[in-house]
């Protein structure tokens, strides 16, 4: 049986487009802490945006905001609690971050349907977003059945997280995150 990933309900995606992914390793509290470049979509602004280009340059240090709201692209902090181990792993081939074969992605309601054709599915993902305020697909994941966890004798009270980068992939073992949103980049 493949581990199954499930998405978080969270209100921003981490930029397919952008490599800028960065881990800090555990500090004496036991926290390891990811930014990266976060993407949220909202009907307050303005919706031909998703289709200009742009080109986002390296981001400075995170700066904590006061709210995520007014900005598609913005730094996102993660905070992994009680982190037992962090690694990063170049992207599995050309076309594919992680070897997706690999992961039962039943839970990722983006996957296109069987009567669905391309352009029916990313108007049907906007519009769960839009109405959800949760991105259907944020490439952040909970392992269910991880196997890296069994390798390490199911650590009390850890779970196995993945986030998917561009040219790379983070995969944490921690026992809870949270997020805040940092300055806009855009």
């Amino acid at each position: 049986m493949k581990p199954r990933l499930r998405p978080p309900t969270v209100p921003w995606k981490v930029s397919p487009s952008v490599p800028h992914i960065g881990v800090t390793q555990r500090d004496v509290n036991g926290s390891a802490y990811v930014t990266f470049i976060g993407f949220f979509k909202t009907a307050g602004l303005d919706a031909a945006a998703d289709s200009v280009a742009a080109t986002i340059p390296a981001p400075e240090d995170f700066v904590e905001a006061s709210d995520w709201h007014g900005s598609r692209h913005r730094l996102v902090q993660l905070e992994f609690s009680n982190c037992i181990r962090v690694r990063q792993t170049p992207a599995f081939a050309d076309t594919e971050v992680v070897e997706e074969e690999a992961y039962d992605w039943s839970l990722v309601p983006s996957n296109m349907r069987e009567d669905e054709t391309a352009e029916a599915c990313v108007q049907r993902i906007h519009d769960l977003w839009l109405s959800t305020g949760a991105c259907p697909d944020p490439g952040m994941y909970e392992v269910e059945g991880s196997l890296w966890l069994a390798a390490l004798g199911h650590p009390r009270d850890a779970r196995h997280f993945l986030l998917l980068g561009h040219d790379d992939y983070l995969e944490i073992i921690a026992g809870s995150w949270k997020w805040k949103p940092g300055q806009a980049v855009l």
